[in-house]
């Protein structure tokens, strides 16, 4: 087999992308590849395209996101769907997490049909984001590298058609959005025991939160 990879072409600096036109695109848009289908339309990494979405489509979050996200889903069997690609595949998975290994240089799930493997120094971005459904909003957590594409990106496994799950809602909005994007390896997981005694007290937030709604 003859395999041709593909170059991504020259994206274009911030003020060369009409921002009003790609936010008017994005409030359209009801397909569930809205960031990476605007990206190609104008020319912009999918980290650039989060950042001129605006505030209010998507905003940047500690790294330590990734630990509390998939931490908390694991306790509460909360299902995710969590997708990676690079030049030659995209992978998906649905489903629950339950074996956790995060490590200060990585975060692996280790579960009997699934294994993950993210190495921390490579994330230059966290970002959660909120699209348009024909359900209802939909939210997501996007890790990136430094060129600005995307590493991998959860959501929640709620079939298309129905409401996302009310507690990965919840859980998204525990977190402040940053002035801006962290620094590669700036932000670091504490030892599991510890990140194990947080997520119970995220539980406790997400629990209020979701009765509040």
């Amino acid at each position: 087999m003859t395999v041709t990879i593909s170059t991504a072409p020259g994206t274009r600096p911030d003020t060369a992308v009409d921002c009003e036109d790609l936010r008017d695109a994005w409030d359209l848009s009801r397909h569930p590849d809205t960031i990476h289908e605007l990206s190609a339309c104008f020319q912009c990494t999918p980290e650039q395209t989060l950042r001129l979405a605006g505030p209010e489509r998507a905003w940047p979050v500690g790294q330590e996101a990734l630990d509390t996200v998939l931490m908390y889903a694991a306790e509460d069997a909360l299902g995710l769907r969590i997708e990676l690609a690079n030049q030659g595949v995209r992978q998906q998975y649905s489903g629950p997490v339950t074996r956790l290994a995060p490590t200060r240089t990585s975060f692996n799930i280790l579960d009997p049909d699934f294994s993950l493997n993210i190495r921390r120094e490579s994330i230059a971005g966290t970002w959660v984001f909120r699209r348009p459904a024909s359900s209802g909003a939909r939210h997501g957590l996007a890790l990136f590298a430094p060129d600005g594409e995307t590493i991998i990106r959860i959501t929640d496994a709620s079939p298309a058609g129905h409401p996302e799950d009310p507690r990965w809602r919840a859980l998204l909005g525990l977190f402040d959005p940053l002035p801006a994007a962290p620094r590669p390896g700036a932000l670091l997981a504490k030892p599991r025991f510890a990140m194990m005694s947080r997520s119970a007290d995220v539980a406790q937030q997400v629990e209020q939160s979701t009765r509040n709604r």
